[in-house]
């Protein structure tokens, strides 16, 4: 069903009657969305259903009245507040608006930890522009950038009837256009997991035509099917691990390849392939497997919708996307499509692909030698980064996104991480990690509590990417050292932990260093920070550089 729908979400031009008749049979995930406005949006927000039910959310709205001083006078819980606005109604210069807006988003993040999001203005691009790198001063507050909608109309934005009917500026195209993003980009933005990967098959997905069959000069490739392999390189660009699973000959995909330089996606883009006559349930496990991250990590692109029903009867959690006959729409779909969207593009991101692909000759390394040879080999760097405010992004993302090493599992909100590195008695402290093959960038976040004279360690997340070294004592343990003041030795530390569904090597890790059994579900168990210091101090001079950076450090 959800491939049926593919054609009317991801039209060029949506009907609103054609949106409102798509009705889900599966299961949705209960959300609430608190509106803040000054202006009618119903007839944005209505159409966003059947985009957030294919992304696996049913959203209950709430309003608030129309209010250009944003008072905020609604109270109670909800998962995101959403802060809509017409920015014509208000008579302030730019700078003057951008102050006021963000005096009253600080006043809002200091009554909710949930997301908030706010709209750019439909049509003023320095204003957006302005609005954008302001934002980024408050922790969890995100910008739904309306110039998209802009892009994407080729027809009037405004509509006067519908002002003086409806209360809404918008012309009903824009509106639409408007729900697809709020629906399929922005709520999902900070609702879902984030893809990590795009896997995609190759026949009548990425061209036209069957490999085996046609031949290399038989495959027809449209300005569609273009358009999609460069919506895949952007992603790989923004730190998406792009990979192909795909029935076929290896020798002929490989030709294919080398004789098609019309093709755009080219075999160096890829961090992963299982190309082979396999199950290819089977081949998305080995890319996972190999990617180092779990398949509902992964979005399967594929012309098949038996095929693609068969795997997600056996892959539980994983996405998919059924290329239909009209390449047009998948393009649409996978630049739109839910968990993709990211809201910054960080250095991190750069990092990733670069540092996956040094993990084979770490791999082989680690196997040739001993472990203390090892790790001298690899000259590794580690900084510790003390609450630096620079970091509550990443240090967000870590908290949401780690799942193998993530001890709490506390999935903390941006506002979360902000009172850890405001507050005195707490400290968030960030670990960037390089070594001779590759720079791995920011790589774990452990978050920490002084009470007393004893260290609480809330959470601890460490990425897959820097696993496997033999550095994760000094990675966790340098961290909450890094943290202390000067002179400060704890009487114990006392770590947080949760049981998960796929943490079992950080409970690992904590049951190797507390040596006792740990609770079924979660709990708390104390540390000797002395055994701590030692372990520290043994892996200290296998590394070529550790320092610490705390805010005010060049």
């Amino acid at each position: 069903m959800k491939a049926q729908w593919l054609p009317t979400l991801f039209a060029k031009t949506p009907t609103r009657a054609s949106l409102l008749e798509l009705q889900p049979s599966w299961p949705l995930q209960k959300i609430s969305v608190r509106v803040h406005r000054n202006l009618s949006c119903e007839f944005v927000t209505s159409v966003a259903a059947p985009y957030l039910a294919f992304a696996g959310f049913e959203v209950n709205w709430i309003y608030s009245g129309y209010d250009d001083s944003l008072a905020f006078a609604e109270s109670g819980d909800a998962d995101v507040e959403l802060v809509w606005l017409d920015y014509s109604r208000f008579q302030l210069s730019s700078s003057e608006l951008i102050d006021w807006l963000m005096s009253r988003l600080a006043d809002l993040r200091s009554r909710t930890r949930s997301p908030i999001l706010i709209n750019t203005d439909i049509q003023e691009t320095d204003f957006n522009t302005r609005l954008l790198e302001a934002a980024d001063s408050l922790s969890g507050v995100y910008v739904c950038n309306l110039s998209i909608i802009s892009d994407e109309a080729g027809g009037p934005l405004f509509d006067e009837r519908n002002q003086k009917v409806a209360g809404l500026p918008y012309s009903n195209l824009a509106s639409i256009l408007m729900a697809r993003q709020l629906g399929s980009r922005w709520l999902p933005g900070v609702l879902s997991n984030q893809i990590k990967a795009v896997v995609a098959d190759l026949d009548q997905t990425l061209y036209e035509g069957v490999l085996g069959e046609d031949g290399l000069e038989g495959l027809r490739l449209s300005e569609a099917h273009l358009e999609l392999q460069r919506t895949l390189l952007n992603y790989r660009d923004k730190g998406v691990f792009l990979a192909i699973c795909s029935k076929n000959e290896p020798e002929d995909v490989w030709a294919m390849f080398s004789n098609r330089s019309d093709m755009l996606l080219r075999p160096e883009h890829l961090s992963a392939h299982s190309i082979s006559w396999n199950s290819k349930t089977e081949g998305l496990q080995g890319i996972a497997h190999d990617l180092r991250i779990g398949v509902d990590s992964l979005l399967f692109v594929d012309d098949n919708a038996g095929e693609l029903a068969s795997i997600a009867s056996r892959l539980e959690g994983m996405r998919f996307l059924h290329a239909g006959p009209d390449p047009n729409v998948t393009a649409r779909a996978l630049r739109d499509f839910p968990g993709l969207h990211k809201w910054r593009d960080g250095r991190d991101d750069e990092l990733r692909i670069a540092d996956l692909a040094a993990t084979a000759q770490r791999l082989t390394a680690s196997s040739e030698a001993f472990s203390g040879e090892y790790l001298k080999s690899l000259k590794a760097t580690v900084r510790f980064r003390v609450s630096l405010k620079s970091d509550a992004h990443r240090l967000q993302e870590l908290s949401a996104k780690t799942n193998q090493f993530n001890l709490k599992l506390s999935r903390f909100q941006a506002s979360d991480v902000a009172k850890y590195i405001s507050s005195d008695e707490c400290s968030a402290i960030g670990v960037e990690l390089a070594d001779r093959l590759s720079d791995s960038g920011l790589i774990a976040a452990v978050f920490t509590r002084v009470v007393d004279n004893d260290c609480y360690v809330d959470e601890v997340c460490v990425s897959c990417r820097a696993l496997g070294r033999g550095l994760e004592d000094l990675l966790v343990l340098g961290a909450v050292r890094a943290g202390f003041a000067d002179g400060f030795v704890p009487s114990a530390l006392c770590v947080r932990y949760a049981v998960g569904p796929r943490n079992g090597p950080a409970l690992q890790w904590l049951r190797r260093l507390t040596g006792e059994p740990l609770a079924e579900e979660s709990g708390i168990v104390g540390v000797d920070w002395a055994r701590c210091a030692s372990l520290v101090s043994e892996i200290e001079p296998l590394v070529s550089r550790i320092d610490v950076q705390t805010e005010g450090d060049r």
